[in-house]
């Protein structure tokens, strides 16, 4: 008789697509299941990663996801759709965490770093509500060498919900390149405070030289 052997991996993601599927059974076992669904995201694929990530920042230990993102970022053998999709969650979940001042002094060093990659990540990540300490570096991100990195810089500043921001965002939609204009002008609607300055922003592209800048004031404006 055969003895069929499982594989250690396949069981534990099997056991992490258990609780996603019912929250009940995590809620019931949270220590347990915390612990087993941070392990299963080296092994998960993008869609069972980011149900994880979802689940434990809502319900389970924030710390802990929070430590589980960061090395996610931080690991340049990961795929990247796995290192920003971490970025994203970080972003969410780090406000939330009792020590996000130490978390945000990481990632600063990171987003100053040579690695490009990182840099990008790193930015990203940074973006949270609140999150005052990282502004010099996000606004330093604005002018990186690196596309991706001056785009990440505008969504995290976006994100901070810090008007005190508005006005350097304003001069780059003026100054920066085309690419860092369009995602500038995108989200200043996140500023809800500067609402009424947005909105002359706005009329003011919408007689601009460049078509889909003119569409997309438009857009915004509806």
């Amino acid at each position: 008789m055969s003895v069929v052997k499982l594989d250690p991996k396949q069981r534990l993601l099997d056991k992490a697509r258990g609780y996603v599927d019912e929250p009940a059974t995590f809620l019931a076992n949270l220590n347990e299941a915390t612990r087993v669904l941070l392990r299963a995201l080296a092994y998960a694929d993008s869609e069972l990663r980011l149900r994880i990530e979802m689940l434990v920042g809502v319900f389970g230990d924030k710390e802990k996801l929070a430590e589980v993102l960061y090395a996610i970022i931080r690991d340049g053998n990961e795929e990247q759709d796995a290192r920003h999709e971490a970025a994203i969650q970080l972003s969410v979940v780090a406000e939330h965490i009792s020590d996000p001042a130490s978390l945000c002094a990481r990632l600063i060093e990171d987003a100053r770093g040579r690695d490009a990659e990182l840099r990008l990540h790193a930015t990203g990540a940074l973006g949270w509500a609140g999150n005052a300490g990282a502004v010099l570096v996000l606004l330093a991100g604005l002018h990186d060498e690196d596309e991706r990195v001056r785009q990440a810089a505008v969504f995290a500043l976006t994100n901070l919900r810090d008007d005190s921001v508005f006005g350097t965002l304003l001069d780059r939609l003026q100054a920066g390149p085309r690419d860092q204009q369009r995602i500038i002008l995108l989200n200043l609607w996140r500023f809800y405070d500067k609402r009424e300055e947005a909105a002359c922003v706005y009329l003011g592209f919408v007689r601009h030289d460049d078509a889909d800048m003119r569409f997309d004031a438009l857009a915004l404006l509806g």
